[in-house]
C-alpha cells in the first residue's frame, strides 16, 4: 500500500523527516514524502492550479493513505503545511481518505487539535487510533530515524498499524 507522507517542517534534518523515515523502515507502507512547498493558496486559482499543486494533488489521490508528521510553530499549524492543505479544500483529496496525524514537536497542545479539526472539516477518514501527539519529540525520536524509547516506537507503530487497518476496511 502506498502512503503519501507530508512533513510539516521545512528544516533540514527535522525530527519529523526522521519520523517519516522511521515509518518507512517499518515496512508497512510504500512511503512517498510529498513536498508541501507550494505557492500561496488563493481561491481565484483553485480550479486552474499551478502545476506543482496539481502534482501534489495527484500524489495524494494516488496514495492509499495520507500521513501528516508535523511540529507546532508559534503555537499553531506550520504555515506551509496549512497552505498545502488549503489547496485541497475544493478538490477533496482528503475526503474519505485514510489519514493519520502525528504531531511530533516539543509541545503540540495547540496545533494537534487544530489540525484534527481541519482534517475533520475536510472529511479525512480517521479514528482515535490514527492520531498521536508525540510531544517532547527529541526525547522520542532521534535524527537518525530511530526511537529513543520502546514506548515511543510502539506508539508510532500503533498509529501506522491502525492506518493500515483503516485502508482495508
Amino acid at each position: 500500500m502506498k502512503l503519501a507522507a507530508l512533513n510539516g517542517s521545512l528544516r533540514n534534518g527535522s525530527i519529523n523527516a526522521a519520523l517519516i523515515e522511521a515509518i518507512r523502515r517499518m515496512g508497512m507502507f510504500d512511503v512517498e514524502t510529498v513536498s508541501t512547498v507550494l505557492p500561496p493558496f488563493t481561491p481565484d486559482h483553485a480550479d486552474d492550479a499551478p502545476s506543482d499543486v496539481l502534482a501534489f494533488r495527484a500524489c495524494l489521490n494516488a496514495a492509499d493513505a495520507i500521513l501528516i508528521a508535523t511540529p507546532e510553530y508559534a503555537m499553531g499549524i506550520p504555515g506551509m503545511l496549512k497552505n498545502a492543505i488549503d489547496w485541497t479544500v475544493g478538490s477533496c483529496e482528503f475526503a474519505h481518505k485514510p489519514t493519520a496525524l502525528i504531531t511530533c514537536t516539543s509541545s503540540g497542545e495547540i496545533a494537534h487539535p487544530a489540525l484534527l479539526e481541519v482534517l475533520r472539516v475536510l472529511e479525512a477518514r480517521m479514528t482515535e487510533d490514527t492520531a498521536l501527539l508525540l510531544n517532547h519529540n527529541r526525547a522520542k525520536v532521534r535524527p537518525n530515524a530511530t526511537f529513543v524509547t520502546p514506548e515511543a516506537e510502539a506508539a508510532v507503530r500503533n498509529v501506522v498499524e491502525a492506518l493500515r487497518q483503516l485502508c482495508t476496511t
